[in-house]
């Protein structure tokens, strides 16, 4: 199969020399590829670095920042001839063989969306993995939290122990960090839905590939490095994965429940507001001013775009 490696930037001229460097081992036995770096408005020096360390690289600037979907739309349209994807965000590496591991698997009839085994900066498995959400799971996680779900392992939306993670590993969705998947299956998805904006985009695509009769595989001998991201750190960003968490569970479920699921969402945030005050709130007040709208399956609002 032809490849298309799709790395998706934003201010990462401090991260994307490491993550070009990882290329060649992590697409060993590789013979068919080309690079797609699609940036999204970056201030910095990294349309410069890319263009310097890869100078047969096809680059794609899009204005602003219109998102994960939107740059993994731009990369599926920059190479049409490809008939696989691998997008990787700014703070992923490939190891060796990572590429042709999830090709391999990607092969299989069937199979429309290949991940790699994640791991972390220290070197420990990630817990990438998730089953889709469900109305318990989100009241059992307000309820009693990430923690008092790990004696409840089935009834958890994240797969928790990374012990676990296997072949056999049963889950619906991926961290979408390192994704691998057809042109055939995008193609019949429509492309990612920008209207995520950032967050749930990834859970979004393997729900509909499934909807399609597409599977996801899990290859946990395709490893792959994410320093992770910032959905915790900065409040906005935060806010938008709680609320783009209802919007998902509104589009794919009848009013009632999306009701309770928003209900549970708010109830998480109040719980645990002491521990992280600012970004908790940041979540709570966002949830009370749309909730109605992410209830209906409608879009949230983008987080503002710091100067």
């Amino acid at each position: 199969m032809n490849l298309t490696i799709g790395i998706l930037t934003s201010n990462a001229e401090h991260l994307i020399g490491e993550q070009l460097a990882s290329l060649e081992a992590g697409l060993s036995g590789v013979d068919d590829w080309q690079l797609v770096i699609c940036d999204s408005g970056s201030t910095d020096r990294t349309v410069e670095l890319a263009r310097e360390l890869a100078p047969k690289a096809t680059v794609v600037e899009l204005p602003g920042n219109p998102g994960f979907a939107a740059q993994a739309n731009a990369v599926i349209a920059a190479e049409p001839r490809a008939d696989a994807i691998l997008i990787m965000s700014r703070t992923t590496r490939l190891h060796p063989g990572c590429a042709g591991l999830l090709l391999r698997a990607l092969a299989t009839p069937g199979v429309g969306v290949a991940v790699p085994r994640l791991i972390n900066r220290h070197g420990q498995t990630a817990p990438s993995l998730r089953r889709r959400p469900t109305l318990r799971g989100a009241w059992l996680a307000a309820l009693i939290g990430g923690r008092g779900l790990r004696r409840l392992p089935e009834w958890a939306e994240m797969v928790p122990d990374p012990e676990s993670y296997s072949a056999d590993t049963r889950f619906d969705w991926a961290t979408g960090a390192v994704t691998l998947f057809s042109a055939e299956c995008a193609a019949a998805l429509g492309g990612w839905d920008e209207s995520f904006f950032l967050y749930s985009e990834e859970t979004d695509f393997a729900l509909r590939a499934a909807d399609h009769g597409y599977a996801i595989r899990f290859v946990p001998d395709a490893v792959a490095t994410h320093l992770g991201g910032e959905s915790k750190q900065r409040p906005e960003f935060w806010a938008h994965t709680v609320a783009n968490r209802v919007r998902l569970y509104g589009m794919r479920h009848r009013r009632p429940a999306a009701a309770s699921f928003w209900t549970a969402s708010l109830v998480g945030e109040v719980i645990r507001l002491p521990s992280r005050p600012v970004t908790r709130r940041a979540a709570i007040v966002k949830l009370l001013r749309e909730g109605p709208a992410l209830i209906a399956g409608r879009p949230a609002r983008k987080p503002p775009e710091r100067s």
